[in-house]
């Protein structure tokens, strides 16, 4: 399960079936974030996991 964070609009909602690149949703600066930014965390039969390893292009390739 895909978990995201500190964003102020959503546009999809829990169960939604989504496509590569669909927009789910715009980053914001939500809690006691200082900026806006994405927190996203992925969750493996309920425990969290690294996310790193489950995309093909590094960080810097995907900033564009």
């Amino acid at each position: 399960m895909s978990l995201y964070f500190h964003l102020n609009k959503f546009d999809v909602i829990q169960g939604d079936i989504v496509n590569k690149g669909q927009i789910i949703g715009r980053s914001g600066c939500t809690g006691r974030a200082t900026g806006p930014h994405l927190h996203l965390s992925i969750s493996v039969q309920g425990q969290l996991v690294d996310p790193m390893p489950m995309f093909e292009k590094t960080s810097d390739q995907l900033i564009r």
